[in-house]
């Protein structure tokens, strides 16, 4: 099983507010169980992986093998599109006065370089 199911089963339920008592009466296991899963004590069955999975509905494969809690951060940000936000983001960096950094300035080349890597990192993803 991969390294994500504990901490992906922890994540979505406090996000959706659902006790460790619901998960068990979903999987037809014992609470304690539950809290195994996620501190990583015990491995989940492939037939409560996948009651997990439809009852969260998501995919097994993101359930045991993403960080969730990463892809939702991307995937939800605002209810907007990845894409927008950096757009925006492009936008902030060529608009505002000063842009700080760690408490300091950023100056004009600093700037630039930062727009053109955020740039070039978003046409990579978009390739693929």
């Amino acid at each position: 099983m991969g390294n994500y199911f504990g901490n992906n089963l922890k994540y979505l339920r406090r996000t959706n507010n659902i006790s460790q008592k619901e998960i068990a009466r979903v999987t037809g296991k014992e609470i304690s169980l539950i809290g195994k899963w996620e501190s990583h004590q015990r491995e989940a069955t492939m037939d409560s992986v996948l009651s997990i999975s439809k009852f969260f509905d998501v995919s097994i494969d993101d359930l045991v093998n993403t960080d969730l809690s990463i892809k939702t951060q991307f995937s939800l940000v605002d209810d907007r599109d990845i894409g927008e936000v950096i757009n925006d983001l492009l936008f902030d960096l060529k608009s505002e006065q000063v842009l700080m950094f760690n408490g300091s300035p950023l100056n004009e080349d600093d700037r630039e370089l930062l727009e053109r890597s955020i740039g070039l990192g978003f046409d990579a993803v978009r390739r693929k």
